[in-house]
């Protein structure tokens, strides 16, 4: 599963063969934070393509935080701005979670109440 988690995070990175050093560690560890996140009961297999690619997200925004993206994030010439914002780390982290939400036990806080 972690050659095709790499092959999907490479493709959604834009990146060619040997352009992430260390994107492959990224994968495994992504791989396994997304298992530890699984309900009781459920495995990688049951969740289909769908792990897959929420694991190479995770995997590609861990790596975008650590060695960035090589491009800048915000660009102004005169009265125009352009800024980077569909490859932001945190965005991909969200949207990854968010694709495993049925597959996964609560990974955000939760209030359940106040005692009087």
């Amino acid at each position: 599963m972690e050659e095709e988690v790499l092959a999907l995070a490479m493709e959604l990175g834009g990146m060619e063969e040997g352009e992430a050093p260390g994107l492959s560690l990224s994968c495994r560890l992504a791989i396994g934070e997304l298992t530890g996140l699984l309900k009781k009961g459920v495995a990688p297999e049951d969740c289909g393509e769908t792990f897959q690619a929420a694991a190479a997200k995770l995997a590609l925004a861990d790596w975008m935080a650590l060695w960035g993206t090589g491009k800048p994030k915000k660009f102004t010439a005169g009265d125009v701005t352009v800024e980077e914002g569909a490859g932001d780390p945190a965005n991909l982290r969200r949207q990854a979670l968010r694709q495993m939400a049925p597959y996964l036990t609560g990974t955000a806080f939760h209030f359940r109440g106040v005692r009087t």
